[in-house]
C-alpha cells in the first residue's frame, strides 16, 4: 500500500509513488523549466529547479526559484539547444547567467557531450572580451555552467536602428578579431560568430560568447559529423555551408567576422535568401553586393576589408583574425590597408583563375570533357585539311561533322546520363547553354548558305559563339573557363586574318580550354 507523504513544493499530501516528489498542480507548473510540454509532465525524474521553502536561503522573494547555489531571476535567452537564466549565486552573492540544456534530464548523449564541449572550450579562454566563465556542473541530472552576466544589448539589438558609422564598426570587429585570435591560439574555433552572439556591456565593452558549436583545433572530431551544416547560414563561411567540417579552420571564422563587419556596415548580412536553402546557395556561388552599393557612406578602404574577408576561397581571406585586426587598426589610422592593394591589383585576375565553384559537376564531367576535348581538335583539325584541300561540297563537311558529333553525344549519353546520377540544376543549365549553341551554329550555317558565303568566312563567327557558350559556362562555374571565353572571343578577330587555319585554331583553343581544368581536377582527385 503507498503511503502518505509531502509535495516539495506546496505541501500538500501525496502519494509515494507521485512524480517527482510533486503533487499533479506543481509537477504541471514544474515542466517548462526544462522547456517540455504539458504532455510530458509525466516524467519521474526529480526537478533540479527547486521551491525557496526548501533552500537555505536569506532570500525572502516566494516567486524566485532555486537551482542548487542560484536564484533564477528571469530567462533572458532560449536557443535550439540551451536556455540561460540571469541569476544570484547566493554563495558569493554575485549576479551571472546560468545556462542548461534545454531538454533537461531529457537530454540525450551526445546533447550533453556537445554541451559540455561548449563549456570546457569557453572555460579555457580568459580574455577581456569573452564571456568568463565561472562554474561547469551538474544539479540533479540538470548540466549547466555559469558565466558572467552582461548588463546590456547585443550587436543584433544595436542593429535593429540602421548601421552603423564606419569608424565605430571598424574599432567594434577590430575588437572581436582580437579575442577570436586569442581563441584561435588556443586551438579553439567558435564557428557561429554573428551580432547576436557579441554583447555589450554598459561601458561599450564587447564580448564574445556562446560557443555552442566551437572546435578544438587539435580534436580530429569536433563533435561534428562530415557533411553537416553547422551555424548559423547568413554569417557562415562557404566551407561550412558546403558541410565540409575538415576545411573549416581559422579562416572559417574571418569569414564571418567578415559577414558581421558587412552587417553593421549596411544593417542587413551579406547573403539573405526566403529560406534557408536560398541563403546557403548564395553563400556558395553568390558574391556579396558591395556594401558601397547600399550605404554610399562606407569609405572604400573598409569595403575593401570587408570583402576580403568574405572572399570564397579560404587562401584569399585575411590568413589570421590577427591580420584583420591589423589591417583595421590601419583604416583607422588613415594609413593605406592591404586590402585595398590586393582589391585593386588583383580583382580581375582573381575572377580568372579562381577554383570552380561547383566541384561536384567537374568530378562528374572531368574525364567526359577531356575524351571530348580530344574528339573536338581532331574534328577541327580534319576540317581544316578539308580546307586545305580546297574542299568545296558542303557535304564533305557534313559527312565528317555528324557522325564525329554523333559519336560525342554517345559518349555523353553513356557516360553521364545512363550511368551517372540525375542532372543537378547546374547540370540541367549547362545542357540549356549547349543546344542553344547548337541551334545558333545550325543557323549560321543555314545563313551563311542562304549569302553564298564561303565556309572560311564562317569561322570567325563559330569562335565567337564558342567564347560566348564558355562565357555562361564560367559564370556558372568559374575557374578557367573565363580564360577560355576570352580566348574565343580573341581569336574570332585573329581568324579574319588567317582564315587558312582558322578550324585548326578553334579546335586546339577549344581542346585545351576543356582539357585543362579538366585535367587538373582529375589530378587533384587522384
Amino acid at each position: 500500500m503507498p503511503t502518505s507523504r509531502i509535495c516539495k513544493r506546496c505541501g500538500k499530501p501525496i502519494d509515494d509513488f507521485a512524480p517527482s516528489g510533486l503533487c499533479p498542480h506543481c509537477l504541471l507548473e514544474s515542466s517548462p523549466d526544462f522547456g517540455l510540454d504539458k504532455s510530458m509532465t509525466e516524467a519521474t525524474t526529480p526537478s533540479p529547479i527547486q521551491n525557496p521553502e526548501s533552500e537555505k536561503s536569506k532570500i525572502k522573494n516566494p516567486t524566485l526559484r532555486y537551482f542548487g547555489d542560484y536564484e533564477l531571476v528571469e530567462e533572458i535567452a532560449r536557443g535550439g539547444m540551451g536556455v540561460v537564466y540571469k541569476a544570484r549565486q547566493v554563495s558569493l552573492n554575485r549576479t551571472v547567467a546560468v545556462k542548461m540544456i534545454l531538454a533537461g534530464q531529457l537530454a540525450s548523449p551526445a546533447e550533453v557531450q556537445r554541451f559540455r564541449h561548449e563549456a570546457e572550450a569557453a572555460a579555457n579562454l580568459q580574455h577581456p572580451n569573452i564571456v568568463a566563465i565561472h562554474e561547469v556542473g551538474e544539479h540533479d541530472g540538470q548540466h549547466y555552467f555559469s558565466m558572467d552576466y552582461i548588463e546590456g544589448k547585443d550587436l543584433a539589438g544595436l542593429l535593429r536602428d540602421g548601421p552603423l558609422p564606419a569608424k565605430r564598426a571598424a574599432a567594434y570587429v577590430k575588437t572581436i578579431a582580437g579575442a577570436i585570435h586569442y581563441a584561435h591560439s588556443k586551438g579553439v574555433l567558435h564557428r557561429d560568430l554573428k551580432p547576436s552572439n557579441i554583447l555589450i556591456d554598459a561601458a561599450d565593452q564587447l564580448r564574445v560568447t556562446d560557443f555552442g558549436l566551437a572546435k578544438k583545433q587539435t580534436d580530429p572530431s569536433g563533435l561534428t559529423l562530415s557533411g553537416a551544416v553547422m551555424g548559423t547560414p547568413a554569417y557562415m563561411s562557404p566551407e561550412q555551408a558546403a558541410g565540409k567540417s575538415k576545411e573549416v579552420g581559422p579562416s572559417s571564422d574571418v569569414y564571418s567576422l567578415g559577414a558581421i563587419l558587412y552587417c553593421l556596415l549596411t544593417a542587413r548580412p551579406p547573403f539573405v535568401g526566403e529560406a534557408m536553402h536560398d541563403t546557403l546557395v548564395q553563400v556558395l556561388e553568390a558574391e556579396p553586393i558591395p556594401p558601397r552599393l547600399l550605404n554610399r557612406s562606407v569609405p572604400r578602404d573598409l569595403e575593401a576589408i570587408c570583402l576580403k574577408c568574405l572572399e570564397k576561397s579560404p587562401t584569399r581571406r585575411y590568413s589570421t583574425a590577427q591580420a584583420l585586426a591589423d589591417d583595421l587598426h590601419r583604416f583607422q589610422n588613415g594609413e593605406p590597408v592591404q586590402a585595398s592593394k590586393d582589391y585593386a591589383g588583383s580583382r580581375l585576375l582573381r575572377l580568372l583563375v579562381q577554383e570552380t565553384r561547383h566541384p561536384e559537376i567537374l568530378r562528374l564531367w572531368c574525364h567526359i570533357w577531356m575524351w571530348q576535348s580530344a574528339q573536338l581538335f581532331l574534328l577541327f583539325l580534319l576540317t581544316n585539311v578539308l580546307i586545305w584541300r580546297h574542299a568545296s561540297n558542303i557535304w564533305a563537311f557534313v559527312a565528317l561533322w555528324v557522325p564525329g558529333l554523333t559519336w560525342i553525344l554517345a559518349v555523353v549519353w553513356w557516360k553521364r546520363f545512363r550511368r551517372g546520377p540525375p542532372l543537378t540544376p547546374i547540370e540541367r543549365k549547362m545542357r540549356a547553354i549547349w543546344w542553344m549553341f547548337a541551334a545558333g551554329f545550325v543557323l549560321t550555317a543555314v545563313i551563311s548558305q542562304s549569302m553564298e558565303l564561303k565556309l572560311i568566312q564562317l569561322l570567325p563567327f563559330v569562335a565567337l559563339e564558342f567564347g560566348l557558350a564558355f562565357g555562361c559556362m564560367a559564370l556558372m562555374l568559374g575557374g578557367e573557363f573565363y580564360i577560355t571565353a576570352v580566348l574565343c572571343a580573341l581569336l574570332a578577330i585573329v581568324l579574319v586574318r588567317l582564315p587558312q587555319s582558322a578550324a585548326a585554331l578553334i579546335g586546339a583553343t577549344i581542346g585545351v580550354g576543356l582539357f585543362v581544368p579538366s585535367w587538373s581536377h582529375a589530378r587533384r582527385r587522384a
